[in-house]
């Protein structure tokens, strides 16, 4: 299980298990971690539970969300990695995500970065090392493509060449893609409940196959090979 450690001006000020499927950062009191500093935005991110792994993403905050140094979007989170919300740090611990868990059979382990004592920087080289075997090593796997049919986008194509794509939005119906050795699988987050090929989509990660139909509120989207 997942555990965060929140630090603020060097000293430690929380420490949490991560239990919820979405996890709300930012200064609102509605938060479920409230970081009261003008520098963080009232919802600035979320880390969103995918069985035992876990995303971040930045919601459009004013100054950014950072990972390891880095300005991110969306980043899958790794055993050890250190994210940057204004004044506050947070490191994140996962051991299921460490080794040979559920989605990273054949994911290099990141070398672990060294920050500096100001806590601010992070030692490039060794970050893009880690990065770069990452890379190389997610490159092997299957890749795959949605089509959409139905809906805004109706004749789109998302390509799914990155280690998770989400499908769907939060609040209504959420899943995500995740590429691994043996193909690319499919899992319910949060939300209403997905349809793959006419039946509603179960808790357990479910791997697609070329013409799969899946079903996200009112987008039908059909998954091929590439």
């Amino acid at each position: 299980m997942a555990k965060i450690v929140v630090s603020l001006d060097g000293h430690i000020i929380e420490q949490r298990v991560v239990k919820e499927e979405l996890l709300m950062l930012g200064r609102n009191a509605d938060c479920d971690m409230v970081m009261d500093d003008g520098e963080v935005s009232g919802r600035h991110a979320s880390i969103t539970t995918v069985v035992n792994d876990h995303f971040l993403e930045d919601l459009s905050s004013t100054n950014g969300t950072l990972v390891n140094g880095r300005r991110i979007t969306r980043h899958l989170l790794e055993h050890n990695d250190v994210i940057f919300i204004g004044p506050y740090r947070i490191k994140y611990m996962n051991a299921a995500s460490a080794g040979v868990g559920f989605d990273r059979t054949q994911i290099i382990r990141p070398l672990e970065p060294r920050v500096s004592p100001a806590n601010t920087q992070v030692v490039a080289a060794e970050l893009d090392s880690a990065a770069a075997s990452t890379r190389a090593t997610r490159a092997r796997f299957p890749k795959g493509k949605l089509v959409i049919t139905s809906g805004s986008s109706a004749g789109s194509e998302r390509l799914i060449d990155g280690l998770l794509l989400p499908v769907g939005r939060e609040g209504r119906a959420l899943g995500v893609i995740n590429r691994r050795p043996l193909g690319c699988f499919l899992t319910q987050v949060s939300g209403r409940t997905l349809v793959l090929n006419g039946k509603p989509l179960g808790r357990d990660p479910v791997q697609l196959n070329d013409g799969d139909e899946i079903v996200v509120g009112r987008d039908k989207l059909v998954f091929r090979n590439v």
